[in-house]
């Protein structure tokens, strides 16, 4: 049976990712959420896409070179 990565994470993994606090990874969390309900997605409370945490906070484009 394969590993399929998480699609969705809560606040203990995104602090862990971003190396901030639990309360912090909440606000940022609802952020998000409220983003993509502007754009007429679904959510859900206290979880985020690990997708879109990647590509808005670990990967961005156009950053650095």
């Amino acid at each position: 049976m394969s590993e399929n990565p998480k699609r969705l994470i809560g606040a203990r993994e995104v602090a862990e990712k971003l190396h901030i606090g639990r309360t912090k990874a909440y606000e940022l969390i609802h952020e998000l959420n409220l983003e993509m309900e502007r754009k007429g997605c679904r959510t859900i409370p206290g979880r985020v896409s690990c997708e879109l945490l990647d590509e808005l906070y670990i990967k961005p484009k156009g950053g650095w070179k």
